[in-house]
């Protein structure tokens, strides 16, 4: 519940930082929240630079939403990183 104020209070002071939005779109996803945590995910898709765990809460988002289609995109984006990477942090 902290994460979620500290991220929902420097989303709200700096909208323009994506750091701030993915964190605050994962603490809302880890408590459930899918229908927020893709509202905060979406406009950021797909990413200009990789942040860990992104493409995983907002696919699981979708997909508990019932949007299966957009979800398997979005979890795609990950399994491409980690075929381009071999990495998955």
């Amino acid at each position: 519940m902290t994460a979620r104020i500290v991220f929902s209070d420097l989303t709200e002071g700096y909208p323009e930082t994506e750091k701030y939005r993915i964190q605050l779109g994962i603490a809302e996803h880890a408590l459930g929240n899918c229908k927020r945590a893709v509202e905060l995910f979406a406009p950021l898709y797909p990413l200009k630079t990789y942040r860990p765990f992104y493409y995983n809460s907002y696919g699981d988002s979708l997909l508990k939403l019932g949007k299966a289609k957009e979800s398997r995109e979005v979890f795609y984006q990950e399994a491409l990183r980690f075929k381009n990477t071999g990495n998955i942090p």
